[in-house]
C-alpha cells in the first residue's frame, strides 16, 4: 500500500531548519520522538537534539530517517546549510585525519632530508 501523502500543519518554508522539518514529518506521521528514535535506532535524547537543531544527524542516520519518515534523502539535504555540513562530526573527523597525515608527511620529509644530508656527507 503506498504511503499517505504528508499533510503539514504549517506551510513548508525553504528557510525551515532540518530540525523543524524532522518535527513536522514526525508529527504528520503521528509518531512520537521515542518511536522514531527506536526505529533508527538512537536514543530519544539524541533524536530530540536533532529536532531542536542542537546536533546534526550523521549521513547514515539521515538515510534511516528518510526511510522511516518516507521522504527522499534529497529532501533532507535541502534543509542542511553548508555551515551545518562543516559542523558534521564525520567531516570534522576527516579534516582531523587529513591534518594528521599532512603533519606526518612533513615529518617524513624532514627525516628524508636529514638522511640525504648524512648520505651526502659520507659520499661527497
Amino acid at each position: 500500500m503506498p504511503p499517505k501523502p504528508i499533510r503539514y500543519k504549517t506551510p513548508i518554508s525553504t528557510f525551515m531548519t532540518l530540525g523543524t522539518f524532522l518535527r513536522q514529518l514526525r508529527q504528520a506521521r503521528n509518531l512520537s520522538q521515542q518511536e522514531v528514535a527506536i526505529a533508527i535506532p538512537v536514543s530519544q535524547s539524541t533524536y530530540s537534539e536533532w529536532e531542536s537543531d542542537v546536533r546534526l544527524p550523521k549521513t547514515k542516520y539521515l538515510i534511516l530517517l528518510s526511510r522511516e519518515l518516507r521522504v527522499s534523502f534529497n529532501e533532507f539535504t535541502n534543509y542542511i546549510s553548508k555551515e551545518e555540513l562543516h559542523q558534521d562530526g564525520e567531516i570534522i573527523q576527516l579534516k582531523a585525519e587529513i591534518a594528521l597525515l599532512r603533519q606526518r608527511e612533513e615529518q617524513y620529509q624532514v627525516t628524508i632530508q636529514a638522511l640525504q644530508r648524512k648520505l651526502s656527507a659520507l659520499h661527497p
